[in-house]
């Protein structure tokens, strides 16, 4: 599982969660940004994206 920002005109924040919707990491994502891949820190069943500023 592995996320980028192509496209996106704002920064957003994705939080990967486990079976049991603990959260394992919080990543923040910046706008427009092509090349970096966000991923979970290990295996996640679920990824929320957010806007960056209700983090």
């Amino acid at each position: 599982m592995a996320f980028w920002m192509k496209n996106l005109l704002m920064d957003l924040g994705i939080a990967f969660l486990d079976e049991k919707a603990n959260s394992m990491n919080i990543e923040q994502m910046q706008a427009a940004d092509q090349v970096y891949r966000h991923k979970p820190t290990r295996k996640a069943l679920y990824a929320l994206k957010m806007s960056s500023n209700s983090l």
